[in-house]
């Protein structure tokens, strides 16, 4: 009926612990950007298609299997919870680089303050002016390879709910 001191302790650490592996599996879901089977199909993606950055086909759908593995084979349902992070760190860029451009220095450009992030983070090579595309690889492709590792491990902890369902069936 009440909660003793214990009882309290192990809600918290529970709560602590998900909160530790939902950043675990935020840092794991970048890792597909490393990886060398990723890049290389990017590469030869991007020379037969050119595709703007960040939208890789390798890194996204290694990034989705990886997701979908830790949520079918480890049952980690933190995996599914991996774009929270990473929409925050979205926001928290757009909002940076709206504030901080004046409009002196966006006159140059041609973009409203939006816009300009926006290209910033998910545009194509054109318009990365003078940051090298950097906010494609530490933004866009972070962002996109979080939420493709969310759904990823999403659809394996439904599918091994189904099958351990028809299996007590």
């Amino acid at each position: 009926m009440f909660e003793t001191l214990d009882d309290k302790d192990t809600k918290e650490a529970k709560y602590l612990h998900f909160g530790i592996a939902v950043l675990a599996h935020c840092a794991l879901s970048v890792f597909p950007l490393a990886l060398p089977i990723g890049c290389i199909a990017d590469g030869i993606a991007h020379s037969a298609f050119p595709i703007a950055a960040p939208f890789w086909p390798g890194t996204c759908s290694i990034a989705l299997l990886c997701g979908f593995f830790m949520g079918y084979r480890a049952h980690a349902r933190a995996a599914s919870w991996t774009w929270v992070p990473a929409t925050i760190g979205l926001t928290l860029y757009l909002l940076c680089a709206i504030i901080s451009w004046t409009p002196d220095e966006l006159r140059w450009t041609g973009f409203s303050r939006l816009s300009f992030a926006w290209y910033g983070a998910f545009g194509s090579e054109q318009h990365c002016a003078d940051s090298e595309c950097l906010g494609h690889l530490f933004i866009g492709a972070t962002f996109l390879s979080a939420v493709l590792y969310s759904i990823g491990a999403k659809i394996g902890l439904l599918m091994r709910k189904r099958e351990e369902g028809a299996l007590a069936n």
